[in-house]
């Protein structure tokens, strides 16, 4: 077991074999990943089970990653900008999951900014947008819909593929909470009840 310093100074544990699990059960279900800081090894015996689903190795190089890929994700637990906006040659859909991940030019790039909850993006403080926000740089009329508006129809989502949309995801606890039901609720449907 090792020890975890946080950056608050508090020591945690870290249970390795949690992690390698987790890790694991993650790569069950990808769809166009790309792998870094992988050894190849890895990699090429992934790319064996996932025949359909094109892997580039991309060793620390994030713009071979993003060039001429169609969808950009970014989710890192840190605040670096891995996201450069000249690197953004063909993609028309980045989806934003962590926290400061881009440059602030790729959200200036973007023709729709939508956000899942953009009261909760700004008052979270550490995504993209957010510390735009909090720098004036960005106003709440830059923010083009929240998710629910145009899932509602109230306001038109993609209308041309040549649109670049730059999608700033929090992860709203009670759609986990509402996803979750809809599992149990519907876990019978694949052939066990969960037991929970």
């Amino acid at each position: 077991m090792l020890q975890v310093v946080k950056r608050n100074g508090k020591k945690v544990a870290f249970d390795e074999n949690k992690i390698s699990a987790a890790i694991l059960k993650a790569m069950d279900s990808p769809s166009g990943v790309y792998i870094k800081n992988q050894p190849e090894h890895i990699a090429y015996i992934i790319k064996e089970k996932y025949e359909d689903v094109d892997f580039v190795i991309c060793n620390n190089d994030y713009e071979k990653a993003i060039r001429g890929s169609d969808i950009i994700v970014t989710a890192i637990s840190g605040q670096d900008t891995v996201l450069k906006a000249k690197w953004i040659d063909k993609a028309n859909f980045y989806v934003h999951v962590g926290g400061l991940e881009d440059e602030y030019e790729v959200a200036f790039k973007a023709d729709k900014i939508v956000c899942d909850e953009w009261d909760a993006v700004k008052h979270r403080g550490s995504q993209t947008i957010s510390k735009m926000y909090q720098d004036g740089l960005l106003k709440d009329e830059d923010i083009y819909a929240e998710l629910f508006e145009i899932l509602l129809g109230k306001k038109e989502g993609r209308s041309s593929s040549d649109k670049f949309i730059y999608f700033n995801s929090v992860g709203m606890s009670y759609v986990d909470v509402l996803l979750a039901k809809y599992i149990y609720d519907n876990s019978s449907n694949f052939g066990k009840v969960l037991d929970i």
